[in-house]
């Protein structure tokens, strides 16, 4: 059976991350996974959206004003054929951006306009400080009351140096966390 899973990529030193992650999917025995990957701007700071065109066998979306196909809109495309929409690594901005209604990159034009019903899920990742921050746990359950399931972050070396809470979730259990999805 396929399955079109819809992967935001915001700027976080864990980007690196998603090329196993995008690997998992695509290695999947249960279904045939098409994974579409959208990228901010300063996410492609950290790695070239050459390297998830070449691992998704897809065209990578950064620019919300070109469309990679004339006859369809590609974020209203992304958000509505997507069986799960994923925010991973899920910035501090991004996650302000979409709890408040901003719509004013690719990633944040898609999260605007996924269907009501279809999975959504973040996992951020972030200094420990930036996590706890009042604002941030306010946007958060914002996006959690809006129909998001976060994928908590775990305590490990951030880039700072520090162990502390804000590291990306461990791949393995976000490809368990979307899998349950992809599995009802």
């Amino acid at each position: 059976m396929k399955k079109m899973i819809t992967l935001g990529i915001s700027a976080s030193s864990a980007v690196w991350k998603m090329c196993d992650l995008i690997e998992r999917f695509r290695k999947n025995e249960q279904f045939e996974i098409d994974v579409h990957v959208i990228m901010t701007e300063n996410a492609t700071k950290f790695i070239s959206p050459l390297m998830f065109q070449t691992l998704t066998q897809n065209e990578v979306s950064v620019n919300v004003a070109q469309e990679h196909e004339p006859e369809k809109i590609n974020h209203i495309f992304l958000a509505q054929s997507s069986d799960v929409f994923l925010i991973a690594p899920a910035t501090s901005n991004t996650i302000g951006k979409i709890a408040h209604g901003m719509a004013d990159n690719m990633l944040t034009s898609v999260a605007q306009a996924v269907p009501k019903g279809t999975p959504k899920l973040f996992a951020p990742a972030m200094n420990d400080v930036m996590y706890h921050q009042e604002i941030v746990q306010e946007n958060i359950d914002k996006l959690k009351k809006r129909g998001y399931k976060e994928i908590k972050p775990r305590e490990d070396r951030l880039s700072s140096g520090k162990i502390a809470i804000g590291a990306l979730a461990e791949v393995e259990a976000i490809e368990k966390e979307v899998l349950d999805f992809l599995l009802m």
